[in-house]
């Protein structure tokens, strides 16, 4: 009876044993199970990160994944993958900034395009601003990307300020130049004016004097004179001007005439007379051509023989 007890009590213990053992194999098939699950669900979550465009759904990700930090870390075989996949997910953050400052990092020593030194400008100060706002990086690596961004900043605004300072210098250069030109030309106009005022006889001046038989004078800047009478008022004509030549012309009703000139030129002159009131006479002169020409004043019009003609009567003296 006793031996029979025993070994009862023997087989109990080797129960309990076996089931302590397949118990301990069970749970730690479950351990293993969990924690593949969780490497599983980070390698899902590494995987959608990877795939969005989107910087900001991708931030979302990213501190996600931060905040679960307890879940992934209580055991080595997840924790391992765990850190390894947040770094990746920060690298993808610090190389898209490390991209943008290089891109927008250049040497503008020679770059006359404001716009274009100012776009470079906005973008590294735009992405610093990202930066910041993301919080990815550790204080002292946002330091040093500071740093480097308001190194390049300055270099920029000195850049901007140069091109102004030669944009200002070259207006200012063109406004003088073209002002300078256009004074000149002013100052040539009012000679050539002046020139020509002083040749087509502007300054001119005439005188005639009448009592029953009426004489004329006139005078102009070209140094010509001419004198003469004639006509059945018995009018006497003076003709001068600048070119220190003289003609006279005059007749007792239209029976006379003479005419004289000084300097260079020679005249003759005749007279002749018209029924009526009409007062007329003629003459003539060498021109600086060297040839003969004929005039005829007549009711104080003075007529050339090229066929133009001059009012007169207004500087006519009686």
């Amino acid at each position: 009876m006793m031996r029979k007890n025993k070994l009862s009590a023997i087989m109990m213990v080797l129960v309990l044993v076996m089931a302590a053992a397949l118990t301990g194999c069970s749970d730690k098939k479950a351990k293993e199970q969990e924690i593949q699950n969780k490497v599983s669900a980070i390698d899902t979550a590494y995987e959608a990160f990877t795939a969005e465009a989107d910087h900001a759904k991708k931030l979302e990700a990213y501190k996600t994944m931060v905040s679960e930090d307890e879940a992934y870390t209580e055991e080595d075989a997840v924790k391992e993958k765990y850190t390894a996949v947040l770094a990746d997910m920060k690298k993808a953050f610090t190389d898209e900034y490390d991209s943008t400052i290089a891109e927008n990092t250049v040497d503008v020593s020679k770059e006359e395009d404001e716009k274009k030194v100012s776009t470079y400008k906005d973008n590294l100060t735009k992405a610093l601003g990202t930066i910041k706002a993301d919080a990815v990086c550790t204080e002292e690596e946002i330091t040093a990307y500071e740093a480097s961004v308001n190194a390049a900043v300055k270099t920029y605004d000195d850049r901007v300020t140069a091109i102004k300072k030669a944009a200002a210098e070259k207006k200012a250069e063109e406004e003088a130049k073209a002002k300078k030109e256009s004074e000149e030309a002013a100052a040539a106009a009012e000679a050539e004016a002046t020139e020509a005022a002083k040749s087509s006889g502007s300054s001119s001046s005439y005188s005639s004097s009448s009592s029953g038989d009426s004489s004329y004078s006139y005078s102009d800047n070209s140094g010509s004179s001419y004198s003469g009478s004639s006509g059945s008022s018995n009018n006497d004509y003076a003709y001068e001007d600048d070119d220190d030549d003289s003609y006279s012309s005059g007749s007792d009703n239209g029976s006379s005439s003479s005419s004289s000139s000084s300097g260079s030129e020679s005249s003759g002159g005749s007279s002749g007379s018209e029924s009526g009131h009409h007062t007329w006479a003629t003459g003539s002169m060498t021109g600086d051509d060297g040839q003969e020409h004929e005039f005829t004043i007549k009711d104080n019009i003075l007529y050339n023989d090229e066929g133009e003609s001059e009012d007169i009567s207004a500087w006519v003296a009686h």
